[in-house]
C-alpha cells in the first residue's frame, strides 16, 4: 500500500468514475450495444424454476439477472422491457459501486484507470445482457462495504448467484493477493449463499447441464480457438496495462504471477477467452494498482492526458477465436443495419469512382 494521506484525500477531489459515466454514450459508440440471451431471459422471467433446452442450460447456473427480472416482471407483466430495465440496473449498480471503490478505496483511482486501459468496458458493454455487471459490481461491493456484516453477507449472495465458480475463484484470490482481511462473517456469508444457490438448483427438479458439461462437450472448440490467433488472444487479455505490467517486471512477483497463471488456465477451457479472463482479473488489477512500482511505471506510460483514448481502443477473443473490437457487426439488433450502412458507403464510393472514371 503507497499512497500517502494527501495524496488519498486529493484523489477524492478528481472522480475517474465521473467521467467514466459521462462517457457512457462513447462506450456504446466504440463498443456497441447487444442483447444476449434475449428470449431466453423473457422465458425464465416468468417462472426462474423452467429448464431451458438442454445446449442452453448452463446459463441457468448463473440466475441472479433471471431472479431481478422474475420480481420485475412480476410488477410490470412485460419481458422485454423488463430484460432492458435489468440491463439498466445492472449497470447502475456496476458504476455506482465503483464510484464507491474510488472514493473509498486507496489508490481507488489507480484501479479505475487501470480497468480503463483493459478490455473490461468492450466486454461489459459489448455482451450486454450477461450477469457480469453484478457479477463485478457484487465484488467491487464486498471490498468496499467488508466491514459491514449485513452489506457482505448481500454482496456475497449476489455474487454467488451471478457465477458460482468465479465467486470462488475471487473468494480464493482475496485471501492469496490479501485484497481484505478475511472474517468468520466472510466464509458464513459464502457458505449460506451457497447453501442458497444449491437449494434453488434443486429446485429446478432436474439435474441442469451445467459448464462443465458445456466445456466438455465443447473442448476441440475450446481448444482449437485458443490457439487461432493465440497472440492477438494473449494481448487482448490486459491490452495496454501490459505495457507497465511488463516494465514493472511484476512477473518476478510470486503472488501476481501465480494467480495469472491460475486465471489463465482457467479461461483457456472457456468459450469465451478474454471475458472469462478480465472478469475474474479483477482481483489482480485491485493488487497491481496497491503496487509502488507498478504504479510508477503507469505513470510514466500513461502521462499524458491524450494517450488516455487508447482505452477506446481494445479487442477480445470471442467464441471460436474470433477477434472483434465491437459488437456492432456481432449482435443481432445492429449487425443487419451495420452491413447495410456499409453496403451505401461502398455503393457511394463505386458511384463517385466510376463517375472519376468516365471524366477521365
Amino acid at each position: 500500500m503507497i499512497v500517502d494521506e494527501k495524496n488519498f484525500f486529493l484523489l477524492k477531489c478528481n472522480m475517474i468514475t465521473k467521467k467514466l459515466i459521462a462517457a457512457t454514450p462513447i462506450f456504446i459508440l466504440f463498443f456497441g450495444i447487444s442483447n444476449y440471451n434475449f428470449q431466453e431471459s423473457k422465458f425464465l422471467f416468468v417462472n426462474p424454476l423452467q429448464l431451458l433446452e438442454p445446449r442452453l442450460q448452463h446459463l441457468q447456473e448463473s440466475p441472479i439477472t433471471f431472479l431481478i427480472g422474475y420480481i420485475i416482471n412480476s410488477i410490470l407483466n412485460n419481458t422485454s422491457i423488463t430484460y432492458w430495465l435489468v440491463v439498466f440496473l445492472g449497470y447502475v449498480y456496476l458504476f455506482t459501486i465503483l464510484y464507491l471503490y474510488e472514493k473509498h478505496e486507496l489508490n481507488g483511482d489507480y484501479f479505475i484507470k487501470s480497468l480503463f486501459f483493459t478490455p473490461f468496458f468492450l466486454i461489459i458493454f459489448s455482451w450486454m445482457g450477461k450477469p457480469d455487471t453484478f457479477l463485478v459490481g457484487s465484488f467491487l461491493s464486498l471490498v468496499v462495504f467488508k466491514n459491514n456484516i449485513y452489506l457482505s453477507f448481500l454482496s456475497i449472495l449476489i455474487l454467488v448467484f451471478s457465477h458460482p465458480q468465479i465467486a470462488f475463484i475471487y473468494l480464493f484470490l482475496i485471501f492469496i493477493l490479501k485484497i481484505f482481511e478475511l472474517r468468520l462473517f466472510h466464509f458464513t456469508s459464502f457458505l449460506i449463499s451457497y447453501f442458497l444457490y444449491f437449494y434453488y438448483q434443486n429446485l429446478l427438479m432436474s439435474d441442469i447441464d451445467g459448464r462443465l458439461s458445456y466445456i466438455i462437450e465443447n473442448i476441440e472448440r475450446i481448444n482449437i480457438a485458443f490457439f487461432v490467433y493465440l497472440i492477438s488472444g494473449i494481448i487482448s487479455l490486459f491490452l495496454w496495462l501490459w505495457i507497465p505490467i511488463i516494465n514493472s517486471k511484476m512477473f518476478n512477483n510470486f503472488k501476481f504471477s501465480g494467480s495469472f497463471l491460475i486465471i489463465f488456465s482457467i479461461a483457456y477451457l472457456s468459450v469465451d477467452f478474454t471475458r472469462t479472463f478480465i472478469t475474474m482479473a479483477i482481483p489482480l488489477i485491485i493488487y497491481l494498482s496497491r503496487q509502488e512500482f507498478f504504479i510508477q511505471k503507469f505513470d510514466q506510460v500513461f502521462s499524458n492526458s491524450f494517450i488516455y483514448i487508447l482505452g477506446f481502443f481494445q479487442i477480445q477473443k470471442r467464441p471460436y477465436g474470433v477477434i472483434a473490437d465491437s459488437s456492432w457487426t456481432i449482435s443481432s439488433i445492429t449487425s443487419e443495419n451495420y452491413y447495410e450502412i456499409l453496403n451505401k458507403i461502398g455503393r457511394l464510393l463505386k458511384d463517385i469512382l466510376l463517375y472519376f472514371d468516365n471524366l477521365i
